[in-house]
């Protein structure tokens, strides 16, 4: 018996081109015995000319529905033959003449309101993480794992909603077989460039987190905080994006008492809209409530832009006894943080905030 491989790129926005393709394969005998992971599509030869149905899928694969339903079909004349992504397949009985099935518009409306039950814990889960007290904002251009979920949630949230606005924007109409066929392949070659691209950034975070006591860069000192200390807690994270360098610093009294600390933070991003994109996020956190930088909490901070001569954005913010000061010159950005009281920072603060990042080799 001769057999025929064809693939099936149709999803169920092209229901119809799809019936269309399967009725033209069975006017030449080929009846569809399987569908292969999803894309392959299995023919054999009948000899005779069969007719086919796409359907959407009324409901679950499996339960006592599903099984009348399948049984209402078959005494209407179908057989059962494969389910691709949320479609049923049909082909008619050998020597019967099958009654016409008609998708409920109902049945459709109601599987794209359960994907976006599906996503809605995610996208919960997500809101959480960075909601105020949450997860920093700016970490996600530091992390190359949460840049990955950041693109992997836009080709979950994104494409289906696009696709929905296209919809609602032009009338729908039926696609020739060419038209998906082309679209489908043009998805195929995208489709694994994204998944590498996510799982590549995923699994690879850059430059290691390296956590040693340093000898402190002298960001205290240009506050204008009395640091007894000469150590510094030294953090070392990277990305495809943003290369972060975070010190704290801690305060110690003369009875070896830990009183506060001075945090000094230098990034290098990749090109200056990153950088703009990176101080404008640290300012959002700071100004929201966000864990502080490497390992304190505050509240929100209240602050306004300070015009500075040779620095392209500053920006100085206080609130409950704390102090942070962010700095962007070209690709770089400077954020130091304290919660000890220091005077209003003036030209000489900022300039030597500025040398501070430019000294980074």
């Amino acid at each position: 018996m001769k057999t025929l491989w064809k693939g099936f790129p149709y999803g169920s926005a092209d229901r119809e081109a799809a019936e269309e393709w399967l009725n033209e394969l069975g006017r030449q005998g080929w009846r569809l015995e399987k569908v292969r992971l999803g894309v392959l599509a299995v023919f054999v030869q009948s000899g005779e000319p069969c007719t086919y149905c796409v359907c959407t899928q009324p409901g679950s694969f499996y339960g006592r529905g599903r099984a009348e339903y399948e049984q209402l079909c078959w005494d209407g004349g179908w057989q059962w033959t494969a389910n691709v992504r949320s479609m049923d397949i049909f082909v008619s009985r050998p020597g019967h003449t099958p009654v016409p099935l008609i998708t409920d518009p109902e049945v459709e409306r109601r599987g794209r309101v359960f994907l976006a039950v599906l996503l809605a814990p995610l996208l919960a889960a997500i809101a959480w993480s960075f909601r105020p007290g949450g997860r920093p904002w700016h970490a996600i251009l530091e992390s190359n794992r949460l840049l990955a979920c950041l693109l992997a949630l836009a080709l979950c949230c994104l494409v289906p909603a696009g696709a929905a606005v296209w919809r609602k924007l032009r009338p729908p109409r039926p696609r020739s077989g060419r038209a998906v066929r082309r679209r489908a392949a043009l998805w195929l070659a995208v489709l694994p460039l994204w998944y590498v691209l996510c799982f590549g950034l995923a699994f690879t975070e850059g430059l290691a987190e390296i956590v040693a006591w340093v000898d402190a860069p002298p960001a205290a000192r240009a506050l204008g905080v009395d640091a007894p200390g000469d150590m510094a807690y030294r953090q070392v994270r990277a990305s495809v994006l943003v290369e972060g360098e975070h010190y704290s610093q801690p305060l110690v009294g003369a009875d070896h008492t830990e009183y506060g600390s001075v945090k000094l933070d230098r990034y290098r991003c990749r090109g200056e809209g990153t950088a703009r994109l990176l101080a404008e996020l640290v300012r959002l956190d700071e100004t929201r409530g966000s864990p502080g930088h490497l390992d304190g909490t505050h509240g929100p901070l209240t602050g306004a832009e300070v015009p500075v001569e040779g620095i392209a954005w500053a920006w100085h913010g206080r609130g409950e006894g704390r102090t942070c000061l962010i700095l962007r010159c070209g690709e770089g950005v400077a954020v130091v943080e304290t919660g000890q009281s220091v005077p209003p920072p003036d030209q000489q603060t900022w300039a030597a905030l500025r040398a501070l990042l430019e000294e980074w080799p």
